[in-house]
């Protein structure tokens, strides 16, 4: 059954699709609850076999060999998993592969949306009992539907004969698996022997251009909490907010809301601030968004104005100091003191130290360009008698 290749976009926003096929919106959304649980993949299925090494290719399009030491439930040895390189069994050698073992579960997740088009596994243990792909299913969590859906029309446990074995979850006509993806996770099940040594796994797809999403950001950094949060969700009329005001927890960044910009995908891939946009910027701190059409993809990035403090803290011993003591525009020069209670004791700095600084500096001035948190250590002044008796308290 060849999948369907009507777009998401039209389920999303039944009109554009019932102008187009002459239907009203009753007929659609009626039409829309019967196709949803095809919107993945019409017909997946499972290709298995036996390969041996120099007639793989790995995936050039390979999407998690971008998250290498990112993706949940790994170990550092997992990475080989996903870096771009089929492992090769060692000549003689019946293993040679990180492994998965009974009932495991690998989530990868996506920074963007993402089509999905392949999943491939490829073992690399040869030997008698432990050369077998065992999954029991792959499921996928989309930028539009938080539940799990399941990509894999059913388990794969795939054993021939050869070097090793590989199992590649794909789309009986070539189409893609699912659109719009945040996540996949491969459930495992029980493996042959408890473990299995894989090869590579490979997510095979591209970024998802067609979907229309919002994104949230913000300008010069995405700092703070907003709703909804920075990230990619689904375009729909909404209303979005930030801060007036946001200090961080050390109480040495404070910024304040100065507005927004929208920006829009253009068809090369690019975002572009817009003017002609309704809405396209604004100086309040919360607005209601509506997207300009149904069918493109939209960025609105906070406008933030940075202000910084330098905070000091001590140790017993001794005071220290800072002027100015609020938060200040970035370019401020400070001043930052310290005084040992004993005058000939001694004052060391830790934390967040600016360039040129030296760690026991009485007293240092700097230019502020970020948030700092300094906290001054200070030490009193140990004498020696040469001639004290051993066991002596030191008075």
């Amino acid at each position: 059954m060849k999948r369907l290749q009507l777009s998401r976009r039209y389920l999303h926003h039944p009109g554009l699709f019932a102008n187009m096929m002459g239907m009203d919106n009753h007929a659609l959304t009626t039409l829309a609850l019967l196709l949803t649980g095809l919107c993945a993949s019409a017909a997946p299925i499972w290709q298995t076999g036996s390969w041996h090494g120099t007639a793989v290719e790995p995936a050039a399009d390979n999407l998690v060999l971008a998250l290498r030491g990112r993706w949940a439930n790994g170990t550092p040895s997992d990475t080989r998993f996903t870096d771009g390189v089929i492992q090769q069994l060692p000549t003689g050698a019946t293993t040679g592969a990180p492994f998965v073992g009974n009932n495991a579960s690998l989530t990868f997740s996506f920074p963007e949306p993402m089509l999905v088009r392949e999943v491939r596994l490829y073992t690399t243990w040869g030997d008698d009992g432990r050369d077998r792909i065992s999954v029991s299913s792959v499921t996928a969590v989309s930028m539009t539907n938080a539940t799990p859906v399941t990509l894999s029309p059913a388990a794969v446990s795939a054993d021939y004969s050869g070097p090793a074995t590989y199992a590649h979850l794909v789309d009986s006509e070539g189409g893609d698996l699912a659109g719009g993806v945040e996540s996949v996770t491969i459930n495992f099940g029980a493996q042959e022997a408890s473990n299995v040594g894989y090869a590579e796994i490979e997510i095979v797809g591209a970024y998802d251009v067609e979907l229309p999403r919002l994104v949230i950001d913000g300008y010069p950094a995405s700092t703070g909490v907003t709703s909804p949060g920075y990230g990619t969700h689904a375009l729909e009329a909404r209303t979005l907010s930030a801060p007036a005001v946001w200090t961080n927890d050390a109480q040495t960044l404070r910024q304040r809301c100065a507005g927004w910009k929208i920006y829009r995908l253009d068809a090369s891939g690019q975002w572009i601030f817009d003017e002609t946009l309704p809405g396209a910027q604004g100086t309040a701190s919360a607005f209601d968004f509506t997207p300009p059409t149904s069918t493109g993809s939209y960025r609105v990035v906070w406008q933030w104005e940075y202000a910084y403090a330098a905070r000091v803290s001590t140790t017993a011993g001794g005071t220290a100091s800072v002027s100015p003591a609020d938060f200040v525009a970035p370019g401020t020069a400070v001043t930052v003191a310290a005084e040992p209670g004993d005058p000939a004791g001694y004052v060391v700095w830790t934390g967040d130290l600016p360039p040129g600084m030296a760690t026991d500096a009485r007293s240092h001035t700097f230019t502020l360009v970020a948030p700092v948190a300094l906290q001054a250590r200070f030490a009193g002044v140990l004498w020696v008698d040469d001639d004290a008796a051993a066991g002596g308290d030191g008075t």
